[in-house]
């Protein structure tokens, strides 16, 4: 199936032709944009926040929970702002837009989206991690990428096929070569959880599996 993220429509039509297929054991949410210029998506929200964060939000609401979900984050959420305002760059728009710090900040809200998902899955059979793929010489990344291919894809193919048992880490961030990491504490904060959870639940009319 092919779909434009940077579309509401496309992103939810793709979840439901995901789910005619039935029930995946894995889900890696790996799509993602970094460097480039503001590029405003139909929703008003910019291209590289609504790949990186909206539409797997809405993958995460929509699709048919899997037995593991594996959203792909970044070492640099560590960069990014500790907090929700203007989530979705709709004040600040083109004239304030920078590409790395909104890039940092999605990777922010994407791991407090993983922990918020995590404790609403918690205990039905659905296990909700992320992880860092390195610095890999991808065409997300524009300077030279120090890290070996390999290492970033053995921690994919470990979490994606069940190598882990994930089942008790549900909510844990892991680096390249299988290594499990440590996420910013901030990331673990309930209330910036529920923040960003809520800021995703009114711009998008759709809940997590598991919300009240």
């Amino acid at each position: 199936f092919i779909a434009d993220l940077t579309s509401t429509s496309e992103t939810r039509s793709l979840a439901e032709q995901a789910n005619a297929v039935g029930q995946f054991d894995a889900v890696v949410l790996n799509a993602g944009l970094l460097y480039g210029p503001f590029r405003e998506t139909e929703s008003g929200v910019p291209a590289q926040v609504f790949v990186n964060l909206v539409s797997p939000y809405i993958f995460a609401c929509l699709l048919t929970p899997p037995k593991r979900i594996v959203f792909v984050a970044s070492v640099l959420h560590r960069e990014g702002k500790p907090d929700v305002e203007d989530i979705f760059w709709l004040k600040r728009g083109e004239k304030e837009w920078n590409d790395f710090e909104a890039y940092c900040n999605s990777k922010f809200h994407v791991m407090c989206l993983v922990n918020a998902a995590a404790k609403r899955l918690q205990g039905k059979g659905t296990s909700v991690v992320a992880m860092h793929p390195g610095y890999v010489p991808t065409k997300l990344t524009k300077f030279e990428a120090p890290d070996k291919m390999e290492d970033g894809l053995e921690t994919y193919v470990m979490l994606a096929e069940g190598e882990y048992d994930v089942s008790g880490e549900t909510g844990r961030y892991f680096d390249p070569k299988k290594q499990k990491g440590e996420p910013l504490p901030a990331t673990e904060d309930v209330g910036l959880q529920e923040a960003v959870v809520k800021a995703l639940e009114d711009f998008t009319g759709l809940k997590l599996p598991g919300s009240a």
